[in-house]
């Protein structure tokens, strides 16, 4: 449920409307004109949304957001970009993991339509009847993952490998795929840049699911274009809820 909002902008007059217009619908409302003042009301307001300008006097607002998405704790609230700047708002605040963008001057009623959207969304999703393609060639992993899926309603398929994991991809154009990061021919991470530089499967959600524990291989992977990893070390449960949860902040991306 959206009951606190952050508003984060360095203009005066638009912050003061839109705190206004915000308040009139019921929320609750704080606002911040910098980094620090937005990293100081993050833990002291402890907002479930944030409208974020993006150009700011010496700070740009990406460069907060993607602070705040490497925030394990904070890194599920929902951003809506407000900037006079459409071009770039629009080129880069999915990228970014905005959950809806618009340009100034902002139409009121049309951002307030987006956060009841955006509160809908939060509702518990499900992953049943969904197409999971599991890429992975250790096979006990596998059956592990088949049993806990199937126990979601998934419609489960297999590759022992990236090269049939690839092709396979490519043919049925699954839902979801999890890919292994350690495999003989080709690997998890050129996998994951095959598929991603594929038109068809751009989009698709990638969750990396490895024994490969260390910083370097999430980086790498999350750079790639992984929408997560997950170490074999934390289960598959721990998987299933990482895909829900992304799959419930699914990006609405909004241009008025």
């Amino acid at each position: 449920m959206i009951e606190n909002i952050l508003i984060v902008d360095d203009e005066p007059e638009m912050t003061a409307l839109l705190k206004k217009f915000l308040q009139r619908k019921g929320y609750n409302v704080s606002c911040a004109a910098n980094r620090d003042e937005f990293f100081h009301k993050l833990e002291e307001f402890k907002p479930d949304l944030i409208t974020m300008d993006i150009l700011m006097p010496g700070e740009h607002g990406f460069q907060i957001i993607e602070e705040l998405k490497d925030d394990e704790k904070n890194s599920d609230i929902p951003i809506i970009i407000i900037s006079v700047r459409a071009d770039i708002a629009r080129e880069k605040g999915k990228e970014a993991g905005a959950a809806a963008v618009f340009s100034k001057p902002l139409e009121f009623e049309k951002l307030y339509n987006v956060i009841e959207k955006i509160e809908n969304n939060q509702k518990e999703e499900s992953i049943a009847g969904k197409k999971v393609l599991v890429v992975d060639d250790e096979h006990d992993s596998v059956l592990l993952l088949e049993r806990i899926l199937e126990k979601e309603g998934c419609i489960i398929d297999t590759a022992s490998g990236g090269v049939q994991g690839f092709e396979k991809a490519k043919q049925e154009l699954p839902d979801i795929i999890i890919i292994d990061i350690n495999m003989s021919g080709m690997n998890g991470i050129e996998l994951l840049q095959n598929i991603r530089a594929y038109q068809k499967l751009k989009d698709i959600p990638i969750m990396m699911y490895s024994a490969c524990n260390e910083d370097i291989y999430k980086e790498k992977s999350i750079k790639c274009g992984a929408t997560g990893f997950v170490a074999k070390l934390q289960g598959p449960e721990e998987l299933v809820k990482k895909l829900k949860k992304f799959l419930k902040k699914k990006r609405i991306v909004a241009y008025e």
